[in-house]
Parts: C-alpha cells; sequence; structure tokens
C-alpha cells in the first residue's frame, strides 16, 4: 500500500510539472499574424543619430538620451565603444565634418581646411606613396584622415561672426590592437602638480608665461611605416596646394584616393603623444632641465641661483622663474627648435580652459 501511495503521489508531482511545461511552451510558440507583424516588417532601430553633423543645442531631448542609453547598453552586451565616443564627441566638442561644415560655411570651411594643410605641408608631416608600391593588405591597412571644422566658441564664434579652424588629424582605431599600452602611453601633468606649482610662483613672485607649441606632434618623427589615405574633395584642395601630387591619385569605387606615408607623427596616431613627449622631454634635459621623479611633466633648473620650472600638458607649457629676463631665455630655446610659439604674460592666464 506504501509503494502504491508513493507512485500516486509521483504521478500527480508529474501531471503538475507537464502542466507547467505546456504553459510555458504554449506562451513561447504563440505567434502574432496581425498586419504589422511578418518578415520584414518588425520596427528596427532607426541610427539617424549623427553627432559630428548636428549642433548639441539642436538635439531634442528625447534623442539625447535615447542614443546615450542605446550606447551604453551597447557597450554592456558587447564591450563597443563606438557609439559612447560619438555620444561623447558630439555633446562635448562643437566641431563639424568637413562636409557638413561647407555645407554651413561654404569657401570658408574650405580655406580653414586649407591652411591646416598647409601647415601639414610646411612641416613635411606625410609624403605621396604610388599605390601600385603597395601591396593590397597595406592598402586595406591605410587608415583615413579625418577633417573637421571647429567653432571656436571660446573665441567668440556666433553663427554670425564665425571663428573657424580646420583640422585634420589620423584615423588611429585601425591602431587599436597594434600595440601595448607601454608602447603608446604618454605622462601628463597632474592636476596637484600644477596647482602647487603654481601656489610656488605666488609665494615666490614669480614672472609666469604660458606658452602653446604650434603643432607639437607635427615636430616628431614616426618610428614605423604607417600609410593612411586621403579621399574625395580633400584631395583636389592637397592637390591645389602641391601640384606634384595629382600623379599620385588614383580613382578607386569612383572616388579619387591619394596615398601617403607619414613622416611625422600626425594627431589621431596611437603613439603620436609618446613620441612628442620624449622630443620634447630630450630637449628639455639638453637645456638643463632635470625631470621631477614625481611628475615626468614638470622639469626643474637652477638658473642664476633660482629654480626655474616648467609645467607641460602635451602642447601647453607654463614656464616660471623670479627673473622675466630667464624666462625670455627660456622661450627662445625652445622656439629655436619648435618654432615660434604664442606666449601670453602677467598674472592672468589661461590654461586648459581654466
Amino acid at each position: 500500500e506504501g509503494e502504491e501511495e508513493h507512485d500516486e503521489s509521483e504521478n500527480e508531482e508529474e501531471s503538475e510539472d507537464r502542466k507547467e511545461e505546456r504553459q510555458r511552451r504554449s506562451e513561447h510558440f504563440k505567434t502574432n499574424t496581425s498586419a504589422e507583424y511578418g518578415r520584414g516588417k518588425r520596427k528596427k532601430l532607426k541610427k539617424k543619430f549623427s553627432f559630428l553633423q548636428k549642433r548639441f543645442e539642436n538635439l531634442k531631448e528625447h534623442e539625447q538620451r535615447n542614443f546615450a542609453n542605446f550606447a551604453w547598453q551597447e557597450y554592456k552586451d558587447t564591450g563597443d565603444k563606438r557609439m559612447l565616443e560619438r555620444c561623447v564627441t558630439g555633446f562635448v566638442f562643437a566641431q563639424l565634418s568637413a562636409k557638413e561644415g561647407r555645407k554651413r560655411y561654404g569657401k570658408n570651411a574650405d580655406m580653414k581646411l586649407m591652411e591646416e594643410f598647409q601647415q601639414l605641408l610646411d612641416y613635411d608631416a606625410f609624403f605621396p606613396r604610388e599605390a601600385s608600391s603597395l601591396s593590397a593588405e597595406a592598402k586595406k591597412g591605410a587608415a583615413g584622415m579625418i577633417n573637421i571644422i571647429e567653432e571656436k566658441i571660446n573665441r567668440g564664434h556666433t553663427p554670425e561672426n564665425p571663428v573657424l579652424k580646420g583640422r585634420s588629424v589620423f584615423d588611429g582605431r585601425k591602431q587599436r590592437f597594434m600595440y601595448t599600452k607601454e608602447e603608446t602611453a604618454s605622462p601628463t601633468c597632474t592636476i596637484d602638480a600644477f596647482f602647487l606649482s603654481c601656489v610656488i610662483d605666488g609665494i615666490e613672485l614669480r614672472d609666469t608665461a604660458m606658452a602653446d607649441v604650434k603643432g607639437a606632434y607635427l615636430n616628431a618623427l614616426m618610428d614605423d611605416e604607417v600609410i593612411m589615405k586621403i579621399m574625395g574633395k580633400d584631395v583636389d584642395l592637397f592637390c591645389e596646394l602641391r601640384e606634384e601630387f595629382k600623379k599620385f591619385v588614383v580613382m578607386e569605387n569612383g572616388i579619387k584616393v591619394l596615398y601617403v606615408q607619414l613622416y611625422k607623427a600626425l594627431y589621431g596616431c596611437v603613439k603620436s603623444a609618446l613620441l612628442w613627449y620624449e622630443m620634447f622631454t630630450e630637449h628639455l634635459v639638453d637645456m638643463g632641465f632635470q625631470v621631477n621623479p614625481y611628475d615626468m611633466c614638470v622639469a626643474n633648473a637652477m638658473i642664476d641661483g633660482k629654480q626655474c620650472t616648467i609645467c607641460w600638458y602635451v602642447d601647453d607649457t607654463k614656464i616660471s622663474h623670479k627673473d622675466p629676463k630667464v624666462v625670455d631665455v627660456v622661450i627662445e630655446k625652445i622656439e629655436a627648435k619648435f618654432g615660434k610659439m604664442k606666449v601670453t604674460r602677467g598674472l592672468i592666464h589661461e590654461f586648459l580652459g581654466m
């Protein structure tokens, strides 16, 4: 009797389990057959956001929120940061693609791009390569040149009186997995070191100068073979500036392409920051400065019995000494190596937007 009761209880449990499984399967296989459902009728996410093409203030609030949420979910699910980068780029930086810049500002945008292109040529940033001399792998691995128009809001830009700057950078995304972090990481001055040096400047009543090295990265030489391709209308602008480039232009899928090899460390290359840091630091050491062991972007030298300090963040430098003439000499020695700098003197300065 005991065994029969046990078998009956198992049958009841199995019966309940089967009911649950049947219910689960019926829910799973339910299919909506209404007119708005079916192959090709499912609603898809419309990637209509192009943050290099829109002003942040012109985006609707729900557009900002939806895209930010989508980008964050994409990163959590796949580890892909590209959507987040688009979001941050569009929200934070006031810049337009060259195409959108031309639509909005016409020839003025082309003029600013040509100024940037001329600087690249003046610094011998790259030289053209015959497309036929490159392997198929080299062409496939060639990164594009990204050209943008910056609206310099901090310099008084308004829609009525635009203040623009063209900027050309190497699309370094293809280099991300080619080097280790140790091969590309470059130190920058910490906020603590910068403010502490300002305190010392004030206490010792030092003369202080802020100096910006023009085209800093373009002073450093590339140590690898890096191929870049220039495409579309930008090819025509380069050929206007250097007529000899025309013989290197080829057509690919109906688009003009100019292949070049980098000679200098162009902005956007993953190693550019480190190459510039090593070059600038080496020059300071040659001038008699010693790099601070606690912050690799602070250097000191005893000149005329007083300490001279240089803090730098990439190409922005702060130079201070008790004697203004010493500051003049230091600036002249840096300019002798890297060219004329934009210098401000006095008690009120701007440094990295501060």
